[in-house]
């Protein structure tokens, strides 16, 4: 079930695209201590938007708390800012870029990780 999840922008501008990777892994039961590692309940979907136009992407992480969420984009973390938004909400972990433009395409990826494991 691994895949990559692609978003493409259009408009008279030019065309951007970004993209989540989902790994899909076996559950494991219980981790060091007792700990149950993170695990995606919920993963990031396809999103098409027209440039300027609001990117989010949702993941559910369950696991032992307390649990650490970051995203990555192309590999380096993403830093919350004015246009890029990191929330959390009942274990609903979402990644939100106020206006997506070119610049923002790439490779997407949410990271969780406990005493347990990642």
């Amino acid at each position: 079930d691994s895949a990559v999840f692609a978003a493409v922008a259009e408009n008279r501008g030019g065309t951007a695209k970004c993209s989540a990777n989902l790994v899909v892994e076996e559950r494991r039961r219980q981790g060091r201590g007792g700990l149950a590692p993170p695990s995606f309940t919920l993963t990031a979907q396809n999103v098409n938007v027209t440039a300027g136009q609001l990117v989010r992407f949702d993941t559910k992480v369950t696991g032992t708390k307390p649990i650490d969420v970051y995203w990555l984009k192309n590999g380096q973390k993403v830093q919350p800012d004015i246009k890029n938004k990191i929330l959390e909400e009942d274990g609903v972990y979402t990644l939100l870029i106020l206006e997506a433009y070119p610049q923002d395409s790439g490779k997407y990826e949410c990271v969780a990780m406990n005493g347990a494991g990642e």
